[in-house]
């Protein structure tokens, strides 16, 4: 069993594991909307970048729910997407926040690997 989420606007089937167009993945940027040169292109990657992006660009794209937008656009995947918004609500910042990020999307991951 894997998951499939429908994307309602043209009706395509994504797995919450696969790999986007370079145009739908995730671009990082810094505040202003200055673009890191550094894109993910599937939860697997977003995980990798999310290692090595700047501090400062994870609290950007936090302050304006980018990272839950993105799940939700490309994935329809609001579960993640919750998961991800309870951090913002609960406050964790820094180098706390990029761990709490990648702890919640490996575990999400490795729920979908087990399937």
């Amino acid at each position: 069993m894997f998951f499939m989420a429908q994307k309602p606007s043209n009706i395509k089937y994504v797995d919450i594991l696969d790999r986007l167009p370079f145009e739908e993945g995730f671009h990082f940027c810094l505040e202003g909307g200055n673009y890191t040169g550094i894109t993910a292109t599937s939860i697997q990657e977003f995980t990798e970048k999310l290692r090595i992006i700047d501090q400062n660009s994870i609290d950007f794209h936090m302050q304006r729910k980018d990272f839950q937008k993105w799940l939700q656009n490309e994935f329809c995947d609001k579960d993640l997407s919750k998961q991800i918004d309870c951090l913002w609500k609960e406050k964790v910042v820094d180098e706390q926040l990029r761990q709490e990020l990648l702890d919640t999307i490996n575990a999400y991951i490795r729920k979908w690997q087990d399937c």
